[in-house]
């Protein structure tokens, strides 16, 4: 499973293509603080997927955002270079 980084900063310029702002009541029901969040689509973690006692943590985002970000995700994923992603990291456990 692929997990995005959620950030209060503000993209950069350059970047603003490759982020996704949430809209606030999105975040509230992700379980995220009121300040504006981004959700950085060219960075991720690679991690074992959770079992059914672990879902639902905060940060989950359901519904059509959850559409957008896969899509902002994939074209980040087409058009960044391999070394500037973040390690994967590997499962604990």
């Amino acid at each position: 499973m692929h997990v995005l980084p959620i950030t209060h900063s503000k993209p950069p310029k350059d970047r603003e293509a490759r982020v996704i702002a949430l809209d606030p009541k999105i975040a509230r029901q992700a379980g995220l603080d009121d300040e504006r969040s981004y959700v950085v689509c060219d960075e991720y973690g690679t991690f074992k997927r959770p079992t059914k006692h672990q879902a639902g943590t905060v940060g989950e985002l359901k519904g059509e955002i959850t559409r957008t970000i896969r899509d902002c995700f994939r074209g980040a994923m087409t058009s960044t270079p391999r070394d500037t992603r973040m390690a994967a990291k590997k499962p604990r456990g």
